[in-house]
């Protein structure tokens, strides 16, 4: 999330392979770097929370509600299937009984938001529907975190005690991330709180 200097296309491959890939910064190759491995080695799994904390500007959220919308079987396949229509691909999809949100790129939406909207609403009916417009999302990462008690708490104490609002909270069943969303103002804020949780606390421990 958010290297927009690499190309998925290469990198895939590449990973695939089990081949570390290293980023640099042009300003300071001699510095270490940051490595990207497909697994973490037990030493350091041992010693790190997580691996990372990344993101990116430039989404937007659809968010529907709809009362019993989990006993409306096919609901989320027709509301995808208008998306795919338009041709617009899915980033991430929470939802709960009577809610779901699909987020997507806001360059795949362009100006296409309201006629998206008034499908949706002629198709699905909802009780509510709101497009978000503009979003960031922050990505913190670490295959460690499913065996660390107390991760999401850290990341949500952090992002209190910096003063940011909290949008939208994604975390898949395989605990290997936790994808936030907050609007693009407080975006950089919410970067440096999280760093200085995990960060900044783990070297001074």
């Amino acid at each position: 999330m958010g290297a927009s200097f690499s190309h998925a296309g290469a990198c895939i491959p590449v990973c695939d392979a089990g081949c570390p890939l290293c980023t640099k910064n042009s300003d300071g190759p001699d510095a270490p770097g940051t490595r990207s491995v497909t697994k973490l080695s037990r030493e350091v799994e041992s010693s790190t929370e997580i691996a990372g904390v990344a993101g990116k500007k430039g989404f937007a959220m659809l968010s529907l509600e709809k009362s019993l919308m989990n006993k409306e079987v096919g609901f989320a396949y027709r509301l995808l299937g208008i998306l795919d229509r338009y041709g617009i691909s899915v980033e991430h999809c929470p939802s709960s009984i009577d809610s779901i949100n699909v987020i997507v790129e806001s360059s795949l939406l362009g100006d296409r938001g309201e006629a998206v909207v008034e499908e949706v609403r002629r198709i699905l009916q909802p009780d509510r529907i709101e497009l978000i417009a503009d979003l960031a999302l922050i990505a913190v990462v670490g295959e460690g975190m499913a065996k660390s008690v107390g991760i999401a708490a850290k990341v949500f104490i952090a992002l209190r005690d910096a003063g940011v609002n909290v949008r939208v909270i994604n975390q898949g069943a395989s605990e290997l991330n936790i994808i936030i969303g907050v609007v693009p103002e407080e975006y950089e804020k919410a970067l440096r709180a999280l760093y200085s949780g995990f960060v900044d606390s783990g070297r001074k421990s």
